[in-house]
């Protein structure tokens, strides 16, 4: 950090003595720093200005409350409604589900399995793929998808149906838990990650006092599948969440557009 930013001063001082700069970032000469430096490079941010905003408490206090309004809960909500949407089969099991579709207690107790396999496969490349890309936009992408196969499943018939859209509800659930993590560890300080990766985990258990009370309410339909009603339900709420994520949930530090210039810069710094 230290050195490009050594760079952005040289510049700048070239610039006060009437010199041009000996290389240029938009002619493409200079091809050495990292999307952080080139942003600082971009904004004529100097070490001296980053140090100063660093030191400021009040500041970064500032920064952190604003994250924790902005991002936090976007990323507890998904959480909630990950684990609503895993046991969404539990819970249309509870009713319906075994009478309709045929399904024996024997391929029941294969769904878990199917879905941890789909999992297990799939994280690695949605992690490699959001590191790559836009992240914010792959998980609002993995929970739009998720929502969409849940709301499929309600027209599955028979055991090959329930499993296909369990695989896959496990492919698109996959990247959530280590995106949050790198998210955590990308907004925030290490002193500060423990309590918010904390606070999103312990939505397992809001998404488990939740998922009940819901499925009770579910259950009170009798003009409808009670069991196709969960799915439909748990689903249609899920892609409303991920389009919400779409236009919410930032890909980057550098790109959020809910955080001025000075507070982008302090998050470089802080980084």
């Amino acid at each position: 950090m230290a050195d490009n930013t050594h760079v952005v001063d040289k510049d700048i001082k070239a610039a006060e003595d009437g010199l041009e700069p000996t290389k240029s970032l938009t002619a493409g000469e200079v091809q050495h720093l990292d999307a952080s430096a080139e942003f600082l490079y971009q904004n004529n941010i100097t070490e001296e200005y980053l140090a100063e905003l660093v030191n400021d408490k009040e500041k970064n206090c500032k920064l952190v409350r604003k994250i924790d309004l902005i991002v936090l809960p976007l990323l507890a909500g998904t959480y909630v409604l990950q684990y609503i949407d895993k046991q969404a089969l539990s819970y249309a099991a509870v009713f319906d589900l075994f009478t309709s579709t045929s399904v024996t207690q024997t391929q029941y107790s294969w769904f878990a399995s199917i879905f941890y396999l789909a999992y297990l496969v799939a994280e690695y490349p949605w992690v490699y793929l959001a590191q790559k890309t836009q992240m914010g936009k792959v998980v609002a992408g993995c929970v739009l998808s998720w929502g969409s196969v849940l709301m499929i499943t309600a027209a599955c018939s028979n055991f090959p149906g329930l499993a296909a859209c369990r695989f896959f509800l496990g492919v698109f659930e996959a990247p959530i838990t280590t995106c949050f993590m790198m998210m955590v560890s990308m907004w925030y300080v290490r002193s500060e990650q423990p309590f918010r990766a904390g606070i999103f985990y312990c939505c397992n258990g809001v998404g488990s006092m939740l998922g009940g009370i819901l499925s009770y309410g579910i259950g009170q339909i009798d003009s409808f599948p009670v069991w196709k009603a969960v799915f439909l339900i748990c689903g249609g709420i899920t892609v409303l969440w991920g389009i919400l994520l779409l236009f919410c949930l930032p890909d980057s530090i550098l790109t959020a557009k809910r955080f001025s210039l000075e507070e982008r810069a302090l998050l470089v710094g802080r980084a």
